[in-house]
């Protein structure tokens, strides 16, 4: 059950006549209903080898998720950059692997 509010933060990017995105402009922010889920020890370890440091995954609907916009989410009033996306086949749901933000 998603019962937790996140925000999903990002940047408009702007895309030149070619289709390649060469700034981005306006920060989107996208409230959405997550499900809090915990790091298996097995992404945890696989993470930290590649040098990547994990702390939670939210479920979240794809309606809500824009892929290459949404960058960040913000949950409890914390940031967090979003390392990895995992769209499989539950339906409307994509998976946001997540670390805390120095930001």
């Amino acid at each position: 059950m998603r019962d937790k509010l996140v925000k999903l933060i990002g940047k408009t990017p702007v895309k030149n006549e070619r289709g390649v995105i060469i700034s981005r402009t306006d920060t989107v922010v996208t409230p959405c209903w997550a499900k809090l889920k915990s790091v298996s020890r097995s992404e945890y370890y696989a993470a930290a080898a590649a040098g990547i440091n994990v702390d939670k995954i939210f479920e979240v609907s794809k309606l809500d998720y824009i892929r290459n916009v949404h960058d960040e989410l913000e949950y409890n009033g914390e940031r967090y950059e979003i390392v990895r996306d995992y769209q499989g086949d539950k339906g409307d749901a994509v998976d946001l692997t997540c670390r805390r933000s120095d930001i």
